[in-house]
């Protein structure tokens, strides 16, 4: 691993592993899969379950384990939390602990982990992963290969848990 630390533009690389080269535009915006979703609905890679004010909450169809949810910021592209007016930050970071208590009412985990990366695609969006007793990384962070799993939960299944889902954040006050 090579790095230069506390110099402008400051580079962190390993051999094999580096940002795009259009990780520049992808960040400003430019060709963004989340922008191109957004009022859309259901996707190939979840289910749409509620639009609040600020995100869209979808649920995915290939959870390492049940009740692992997606909110993506709906107004506008942006890549951080602090891109936000005062207003957005407010209303979004809401609608993420209401989902998060949704999510553990619903499915009551152990643990929730509570993800903001934009590391893949830079666009605001928080993933909240549900740990259990059969959790393959207990007691610390889980690598992203164990986040999904090659399995599709069956429709039908899926559609149940959003129809939960979407009951308890009406009741937990989801705008």
């Amino acid at each position: 691993m090579s790095a230069v630390d506390g110099a402008e533009g400051a580079v962190v690389t390993t051999a094999s592993v580096r940002w795009p080269a259009d990780w520049p535009a992808r960040r400003s915006g430019e060709g963004c899969a989340y922008c191109a979703r957004i009022g859309g609905g259901s996707h190939a890679e979840a289910v749409h379950v509620l639009t609040g004010g600020f995100a869209e909450v979808y649920l995915d169809r290939r959870p390492q384990a049940p009740g692992h949810v997606q909110l993506v910021w709906r107004r506008g592209h942006i890549a951080e939390p602090f891109e936000a007016t005062p207003e957005g930050v407010d209303g979004y970071w809401r609608e993420v602990v209401i989902t998060s208590r949704a999510v553990q009412r619903v499915y009551r985990p152990l643990k929730l982990n509570v993800m903001t990366l934009g590391n893949l695609v830079p666009h605001l969006n928080t993933r909240i992963v549900t740990r259990y007793w059969s959790d393959p990384a207990p007691g610390g962070p889980l690598p992203w290969d164990l986040v999904h799993s090659p399995q599709e939960t069956p429709e039908a299944e899926l559609q149940r848990q959003a129809d939960e889902l979407r009951v308890a954040l009406d009741e937990l006050g989801f705008s």
